[in-house]
């Protein structure tokens, strides 16, 4: 029965399922070369492994201190305990200044590499020396290789240039218009080792800085909905290839952010001790003048104690003499701020007042709060940046707090005038009364108050200085190591041996589906059924399967009784039967194709042959004219045929030659005429179906391509049927359309569609050579029949 077509308007998900399936070779092959890429590329890829760290940040908030602490948790400085606070430290940790002074201290500028088969190593510990990078702009970014083949020396020379070399000794400069660094020895013996050149690369720091503030992770333990949400205990981790070297980095660079807290919080002991200093420096050498003139003088004048009058003006005056010099001492203080206040705001926090004894209740609150927006404003200058808004308003309050602290100043300064002025004047009428003292006694108490009164001073000074030293030494850093980085739990991150294989396994799934995808997509020949039935509502009436003949004279379909193509021609043969219309005389058959090299030639023989076993009178017509087939294939004469007939050299009765098949003759094409398209249209053909029609039952005829020349066109009309081979994977998509158009034009009537060479594995071809151009085909290797278009 003949298989009619319907239009697909769905996708068919099950067929093109299995079309792709069809190709699980090419799936099979992808998995083997995707996963030997995956396995190279975790071979001689390196590894990337992530160290941490953690530091817990104390929480003072709570202090009872109502100085810099207390005020710095009202304002919001960084010394704040919370959430606020630990984002505070965070920027520290990750500021570019700290990061970058860890680097230089830990010579992180310069890498040490040395070569392998595949793939370069960076080295970092047991290395037999030390580079050191010197000042120099233009050091080059190439790699620099060290030869230490010369024992006391080495030579250099870069990746670029192996000839040029420069030679260099150890500790000493080695220069040139590229590079400028030292070298130092570490280890003599292993130095002695070292056969194979190691190089080094030297890295522009601010440019290595910034890969560093990059991959360094600082956050917060925990979130919003975490236990640990309100901890204040920081995280923190850098990934990279060399573990030692990252632990090395993030130990350090904890430590060097531990150190930096602990000088902020002693820089306003640290400023207080060098204002004592400095006073102490003038009074000491006063102090010393004073007593050693007193001694001398007692020496001189041989008196040892002042009378009791003299006592008591001792007394008095030097009480006086204190507060003056207490209250110069604040004058120097006062002097000291207002120059501080007039210059640009710097990092280092206020010396207190209450240094120079100075108990003002609102100028020691003014100051504090300025130390305070100094640390704040510092913070900031990390954080948010010099331009941000908060860093403006934290400036005009600064500015604010300083105009405040300008007048408080002025006005403490005309309060000590005052009182100094008043104590110059109780000084004048106690200098009266000694002047009634006898010249030596009054002699030896100017030179004893003298002393008393720097002595005073001097003591006064060494006790704040002791103070200011205690309270240094009790400061301990805000933050606390938990966790330092160490190499046993450096984390793997990458690259994951599964998570590779995966992605490459998929992406060779990927490609190998989107190659099909491509080759479905600008395929330009009929490889389906499916494709047939899409393109035309054209009859299938037949398929003939696969075979490979090995024998070139065996083209008779019937090998054998029960083989395929046997089974499949006298199927085909019903399937005739069935809708050639009864009639008197020969039932015509046309076999044509689009192109050559389809088949058509094979099925007209094998066709006429199941025919005429079946006990009809068959005669086959070679109507090829152009480039005849049937004769060369039956070894039948050139000399006489189709060709002789049309042009009235010769009768039907004398081109009709036997075949050895019994019932089959056969009618070959003849000489190859000049003009074939106009013999075909002569009307001869028609007069010699008309003749053939008492003598056969049916007349088969091998007609020309209709996708080449038009000459089927003339003998349509007296087919009454014909059959159209499509050869799968040979065929182009076109040939059927061509069809349609013909049969809708009514140029060709009753068309059916013979499908030839179907196989199961859709990548065979059959062997028998039949067709334009068979035997000049190649099936070529699987690349080349993939792409086949």
């Amino acid at each position: 029965m003949s298989e009619n077509t319907t239009e697909v308007d769905d996708f068919d998900v099950k067929y093109w399922l299995f079309k792709i399936l069809g190709y699980w070779y090419l799936f099979v092959l992808s998995f083997v070369l995707s996963t030997g890429a995956a396995y190279l590329y975790l071979r001689y890829t390196p590894k990337t492994y992530r160290v941490s760290s953690s530091v817990l940040v104390a929480d003072e908030s709570s202090s009872n201190d109502l100085s810099l602490d207390a005020l710095s948790g009202l304002t919001g400085g960084r010394r704040a305990g919370g959430r606020s606070g630990i984002e505070s430290e965070i920027s520290m940790i990750k500021s570019f200044d700290l990061i970058q002074s860890t680097l230089e201290a830990l010579n992180f500028q310069v890498s040490y590499y040395t070569r392998g088969d595949l793939k370069d190593s960076e080295v970092f510990s047991n290395l037999p020396v030390e580079v050191k990078a010197l000042d120099f702009e233009d050091q080059t970014r190439q790699s620099i290789f060290l030869d230490f083949t010369g024992g006391n020396s080495f030579s250099v020379f870069l990746e670029d240039n192996e000839i040029q070399r420069w030679a260099c000794e150890f500790d000493m400069p080695c220069r040139s218009e590229e590079f400028a660094f030292i070298v130092t020895v570490k280890n003599r013996e292993r130095l002695q080792r070292q056969r194979d050149p190691l190089y080094i690369k030297i890295h522009e720091l601010d440019r290595l800085t910034v890969q560093y503030v990059n991959r360094l992770n600082v956050k917060p333990r925990g979130g919003p909905n975490n236990f640990w949400s309100n901890s204040n205990i920081i995280d923190i981790d850098i990934a990279g290839r060399i573990i030692e070297k990252n632990t090395t980095f993030l130990n350090t660079l904890v430590q060097a952010f531990i150190q930096y807290d602990l000088e902020e919080r002693n820089s306003t002991a640290n400023n207080t001790i060098n204002f004592i200093d400095l006073q102490l420096s003038s009074i000491t050498d006063s102090l010393i003048t004073v007593e050693n003139g007193l001694e001398e003088y007692r020496a001189e004048k041989g008196i040892i104690d002042l009378s009791s009058k003299g006592e008591l003006l001792l007394n008095q005056l030097t009480d006086l003499e204190n507060q003056k010099a207490a209250i110069d001492l604040n004058l120097k203080y006062y002097d000291f701020l207002s120059k501080y206040l007039a210059l640009p705001v710097t990092n280092d926090q206020i010396v207190s007042p209450s240094t120079a004894g100075i108990d003002d209740p609102a100028l020691i609150a003014l100051i504090e709060q300025l130390n305070v927006l100094i640390s704040e404003k510092v913070r900031l200058s990390v954080t948010e940046g010099v331009e941000s808004l908060l860093m403006k308003v934290t400036s005009d309050q600064i500015q604010n707090v300083k105009e405040r602290l300008q007048e408080s100043i002025r006005n403490a300064i005309e309060s000590s005038e005052l009182t100094y002025n008043q104590i110059e004047e109780q000084l004048g009428k106690f200098r009266e009364d000694v002047s009634e003292l006898p010249k030596n006694e009054r002699e030896l108490l100017t030179i004893q108050r003298k002393f008393n009164i720097n002595n005073e001073l001097y003591t006064f000074l060494l006790k704040k200085k002791s103070e200011s030293e205690i309270a240094r030494a009790g400061n301990k850093p805000k933050v606390k190591v938990l966790d330092e980085a160490r190499g046993v739990q450096a984390l793997l991150i990458g690259p994951a041996p599964r998570k590779i294989y995966l992605q490459g396994n998929a992406l060779g799934f990927i490609l190998i589906c989107g190659i099909l995808g491509m080759r479905f997509f600008f395929q330009t020949r009929i490889t389906d059924i499916s494709q047939i039935k899409e393109r035309g509502k054209i009859t299938i009436l037949g398929r003939i399967p696969h075979i490979r003949i090995k024998k070139k004279k065996s083209r008779a379909a019937l090998i054998s009784p029960k083989d395929p193509l046997s089974e499949a021609f006298r199927a085909l043969k019903l399937n005739l039967d069935f809708i050639i219309p009864g009639k008197s005389g020969a039932k015509v058959i046309g076999i044509t194709s689009a192109e050559s090299g389809e088949g058509k030639t094979f099925n007209a023989l094998n066709i006429a042959q199941v025919f005429a076993v079946a006990g009809k009178k068959v005669v086959l017509i070679g109507v090829d004219l152009r480039k005849p087939k049937l004769q060369s294939e039956l070894e039948l004469g050139h000399d006489l045929g189709l060709s002789n007939y049309f042009v009235g050299n010769a009768k039907s009765e004398e081109i009709i030659q036997p075949s050895a098949i019994e019932n089959l003759d056969v009618i070959a094409s003849g000489p190859i005429p000049p003009n074939p398209a106009e013999l075909i249209e002569g009307g001869g053909f028609g007069k010699l179906i008309e003749e053939l029609g008492s003598r056969y039952n049916y007349v088969v005829c091998d007609g020309p391509p209709i996708g080449l020349v038009t000459d089927y066109l003339s003998v349509g009309p007296f087919m009454d049927t014909t059959l159209f081979v499509v050869r799968l994977k040979y065929s182009r998509l076109k040939s059927t359309q061509l069809l349609s158009d013909y049969v809708s034009r009514g140029a060709i009537k009753s068309a059916h569609i013979i499908i030839n060479d179907v196989s199961k594995s859709g990548s065979k071809r059959y062997g028998y050579g039949y067709g334009y151009g068979y035997e000049s085909k190649k099936e070529g290797g699987l690349f080349s029949r993939l792409f086949r278009r």
